[in-house]
C-alpha cells in the first residue's frame, strides 16, 4: 500500500538526510567485511542509487542482488529502504524483518524497521525498534527528527 506524499517525504527524511549539497544514505557503522566483494559492490551501488534519488533503479538493483543470495541481510535491508521510499511500507517491513531474522544484532536494521511503524502511526512498535537499534548500535548517528529522542 503506497504511502501518501506526506508519508513519502517523512520516510525520505528518515532514510536519507542532507549533508551539504549531497544526499547520503543512512549507513551507520555497518560492517560488510563478511560480504563478498560482489555483494558489497551491489550494496554500495544500491545505496548510491538511493542517495541520488533513483528509487526505481535501486529497487531493480536490490532485486538483482538478491537473485544469487536471497538471504543477504544487508541487501534485504537496502531493499527495505528502497521500499520505504517507494511507499511500499508492508513490503519494507517484511524486508527489514527478514534482515533482522538473519542478523538480529545489527542495530541499523532495527532503526530502519522502526521507520515503518512510525509512518503507520504505531508509535510503541517504532519506539521498541529504535530502542533496540540504540542498544545494539549506540554509535549510529541518525538525523535529528528521524525518531524519538535520538539526535
Amino acid at each position: 500500500m503506497p504511502a501518501s506524499g506526506v508519508l513519502k517525504h517523512e520516510a525520505q527524511h528518515a532514510i536519507l538526510w542532507q549533508v551539504g549539497d549531497h544526499r547520503s544514505p543512512i549507513i551507520g557503522h555497518r560492517s560488510e567485511t563478511t560480504l563478498t566483494s560482489t555483494q558489497s559492490t551491489y550494496n554500495s551501488h544500491i545505496r548510491w542509487l538511493l542517495a541520488i534519488g533513483k528509487h526505481d533503479e535501486a529497487f531493480a538493483a536490490a532485486q538483482a542482488a538478491l537473485q544469487p543470495n536471497p538471504e543477504n541481510p544487508h541487501t534485504l535491508d537496502n531493499l527495505g529502504r528502497v521500499q520505504v521510499l517507494r511507499g511500499d511500507l508492508q513490503d519494507a517491513e517484511a524486508s527489514f524483518r527478514k534482515a533482522i531474522e538473519l542478523m538480529p544484532e545489527n542495530g541499523d536494521f532495527h532503526n530502519h524497521l522502526g521507520v515503518v511503524p512510525q509512518l503507520l502511526g504505531r508509535e510503541k512498535q517504532a519506539e521498541f525498534e529504535f530502542a533496540q537499534g540504540t542498544r545494539l548500535s549506540p554509535e549510529t548517528n541518525l538525523p535529528s527528527g528521524s525518531h524519538g529522542n535520538r539526535e
